[in-house]
Order: C-alpha cells, then sequence, then structure tokens
C-alpha cells in the first residue's frame, strides 16, 4: 500500500495521488478555493482511490444541511464496493461517514475518537471529530480530544500547524486564553495561510476585549482573504464585531456590504453572520436600510433544514423580522417533526430558540422571556462559540427591557462583561442598561 506524507496507509491510488491528497487535506484546513474541483480531478485519475471519496463526502456532509446527506450516501454506496480493498482505518471512515450520512453524527464521534487512538496523526479524522464536536456544543469533549493527541504530535511532522489550529479553538472555548494564543500565534508562524488559527487568535481578542488589537490583527491579512473560500466571512465578521464593540458602525455597515453578505447565500456560516450582525445593529438604534430583505430569500430556502441546529435561530431571525410569519410557522412546524432521534434535544431547543424570536418580532416579549430564560444554561448544545452565542442572550436582555424586568436584564448581565457591552452609544443601553450592569 501507499502512504501519505504522515504514514498512514492509502489504497487504490499511487504515490502522485497520495500526494494530491496531502495537498487537498492542507487545502481544507486553510479554507482554500477549488476543492471540490481538485477532488472530482483525482477520483478521475483514480477512481478506487478509497481516502478521496471519504474526503468528498465529508465534505458533502458537512454543508450543514439535512438535504445534502443524501448525496453522502450515495459516495457511500461507491466506497461500499471498495472495502474488500480498503485499509483498517479507512474502513472505519467509511463507517463513520456512512452513519453521518443517516443523520446519526453522534455515532460517528466515537468512531472518528477510535481512529486517533490508533493513528493519532490522521488530520482527517481529528478535524472532522473537532468540528462536528464543536457543531453540538461539545467543548470540553474537543479539548479533551486534541490533548490527548498532543502526546505524539511534534513540529518535525507534516501538518504540526493543522493539529495546533483547532488545539489552540478548544483552549479558548474552555477559557484558556494565554495557551489558545500562544500555538494560534504558532500555527500561523507555521503557515500564513492558516486562516483557522487565524481566526482563533481573533477569538481570544474578543474575549479579552482587545478590539483595537483585534481590528490590527485581522486588517494585517485581510488582503490575503480572498485567496480563501466562503469561511473567510467569518474573518471579515470578526473584524466587523470589533468595529462594532468600537462604536464605528459606519465601518460595521461597509463591512457588511463588501464582505460579509455581499450577495445571497444559503451557506449556514454566512446566514449566521448576516443575521446576527444586523440584529445587533438594529438593537443599537441603527437603521440597516432594506439589507434584511438580501438574506429572507436565502433563509426561506433553507429553513427547518439544518443539520447545524445554530442557524435555525438566525434563519429566524431574517423570516421574523421581514414578516415572514407563515415561513416562520412552517420552519417551527419542520422542527417539531423529529429527523433523528439522536438530536431530540437540540432539535428542540433550536425550535424553542426560533418560537421565541418569533415572539419578539411579534411584540410578544413576555412569550420570549418564558421560552429563553430557562434556554440560557442550555442553548450552548446547538454549537457556536461564545462570541456567536451572545446574540442569542440580547434578545432575552432586549425582551426584558421592553417588559420593564430590569431584574432580569441585571440577572442576564451578570457574566457578560463583554467588550460587546462596554462601549455601547445606543441611548437604550447607556441610560437603562449600562447603569443597571454597575450596580
Amino acid at each position: 500500500m501507499i502512504n501519505d506524507e504522515r504514514g498512514l496507509e492509502l489504497s487504490g491510488t499511487s504515490k502522485q495521488g497520495a500526494q494530491t491528497l496531502d495537498n487537498i487535506i492542507s487545502h481544507i484546513y486553510n479554507y482554500q478555493l477549488g476543492i471540490p474541483e481538485a477532488l472530482e480531478a483525482l477520483l478521475i485519475e483514480h477512481p478506487q482511490f478509497t481516502m478521496a471519496h471519504i474526503v468528498q463526502g465529508y465534505c458533502v456532509a458537512s454543508e450543514g444541511r439535512f438535504s445534502s446527506l443524501e448525496a453522502a450516501k450515495s459516495i457511500v454506496t461507491k466506497l461500499n464496493e471498495l472495502i474488500e480493498i480498503a485499509a483498517p482505518r479507512e474502513l472505519l471512515h467509511i463507517k463513520a461517514l456512512d452513519l453521518w450520512s443517516q443523520g446519526n453524527l453522534k455515532d460517528s464521534f466515537d468512531i472518528w475518537e477510535s481512529i486517533l487512538r490508533n493513528w493519532p496523526l490522521d488530520l482527517l479524522a481529528y478535524r472532522q471529530l473537532t468540528g462536528n464536536l464543536f457543531w453540538l456544543g461539545e467543548r470540553r469533549r474537543m479539548l479533551d480530544v486534541a490533548a490527548k493527541t498532543s502526546i505524539v504530535w511534534h513540529q518535525g511532522i507534516p501538518g504540526y500547524g493543522y493539529f495546533l489550529g483547532p488545539f489552540a479553538f478548544a483552549l479558548e472555548e474552555m477559557g484558556e486564553y494565554v495557551l489558545a494564543e500562544k500555538y494560534a500565534r504558532q500555527a500561523v508562524d507555521i503557515n500564513s495561510a492558516d486562516l483557522w488559527s487565524k481566526h482563533v487568535v481573533a477569538h481570544v481578542m474578543e474575549m479579552q476585549g482587545r478590539s483595537k488589537e483585534g481590528i490590527g490583527w485581522l486588517e494585517s491579512s485581510a488582503a490575503t482573504f480572498e485567496q480563501h473560500n466562503a469561511f473567510k466571512g467569518h474573518l471579515w465578521w470578526h473584524l466587523a464585531l470589533f468595529n462594532f464593540e468600537l462604536g464605528n458602525f459606519d465601518k460595521v455597515l461597509q463591512l457588511y456590504d463588501d464582505f460579509i453578505y455581499p450577495k445571497p447565500s444559503t451557506f449556514y456560516l454566512d446566514i449566521q453572520n448576516a443575521a446576527s450582525m444586523l440584529t445587533r445593529l438594529e438593537f443599537q438604534g441603527i437603521n440597516v436600510g432594506n439589507r434584511w430583505h438580501k438574506i429572507v430569500e436565502s433563509a426561506m430556502e433553507v429553513a427547518g433544514d439544518a443539520s447545524i441546529f445554530f442557524t435555525e435561530p438566525h434563519n429566524t431571525m431574517a423570516l421574523a423580522r421581514t414578516g415572514q410569519i407563515e415561513q416562520v410557522e412552517n420552519q417551527i412546524e419542520s422542527l417539531h417533526h423529529l429527523k433523528h432521534s439522536s438530536l431530540q434535544q437540540e432539535q428542540y431547543i433550536a425550535r424553542e430558540l426560533a418560537t421565541a424570536i418569533n415572539y419578539f418580532h411579534q411584540r410578544q416579549y413576555e412569550q420570549v422571556i418564558t421560552r429563553m430564560q430557562h434556554l440560557r444554561y442550555q442553548q450552548h448544545i446547538l454549537g457556536g462559540s461564545h462570541a456567536q452565542h451572545d446574540i442569542l442572550q440580547q434578545y432575552l436582555i432586549m425582551a426584558g427591557i421592553e417588559t420593564n424586568r430590569f431584574s432580569l436584564v441585571k440577572d442576564v448581565n451578570a457574566n457578560l462583561k463583554s467588550p460587546l457591552f462596554a462601549n455601547l452609544k445606543c441611548p437604550v443601553f447607556s441610560t437603562i442598561m449600562m447603569p443597571l450592569l454597575l450596580i
């Protein structure tokens, strides 16, 4: 058998094919353009290349929609024809993809962890496990996986920076900011194209209130963002968030129009970025014009179909804000019909948050409080970072202000000494909310 650059066995390919797949995995970690096309070309040349089919299946399943899993199932069908030549590690990857394609993502976690236990240099299993743990809110397990894997990694192993980036992000989400920044900066030093690790440094600066420094950090490499795929929009979102915290709202709108949501997109992260930023701005009394209407058609297309459930409340923000009541009702109804038993709790919380956001835009603020108050300590299981979840807390805060429930506002904000609230210039927050936080 052929081995990849980290010594892992590959079936159905040549030395050149293995090198090409190594490059594709690097491109995946760097969020570079052209990955689907590169995989198609590789599979035309090496139609029995098991790991290339597996990578293609993971890319399809990662689109964040239940409807995409059908395409992943067809790739599993092709892989089942290659079982006789597949290496033991590859057989486990096939099983993990098969379970994911059936909607049983949580069952795939144990398989990926088993792969890492036996082949800890498998960057593909490492990425799939840490990334999907993040989108199901399992931050502690994400860090545990990375920490256990760290025992075998060192600078002499190809792809060391790709190991460091997810490790740094897991540390950041668990509040270990000093180590997170150290490892993320080390990864960027190794590879200046490592967009994920640049993103981790931005998260650390966000959580530490280093807004001006964050702007400098992102602007220093912003000229290269266009070399990357759609994930680049999230880096622009972080840059806009730093400007938001400093009250530079005109700059936020410019970044929004040029980079965050320049054209309609159904990509889950684009919708999350756009809807949360427009909501933040409107909560500050900023007129965002007709920008919601560019999002709403995309939200209508994907609402109720998100396999990354954190997307659903953001779909609701766009639909409810633009008065698409029937579409919101359809979305919430779809979230009543559990597609996969392993995700019942996630689907329930997504439905409750979507319902609450819909009530907010109908000015039924007591209903918002009733639904959102008890979810404050559960909503993390929808995935998403601390910085992203802040917008859900803001809905509850605003509902408290609208109903004169200032004790609730103080309670929700007791642990939000975040830069998101440090320099607010909106009269509502400056005259009501901030004084309450100082009591």
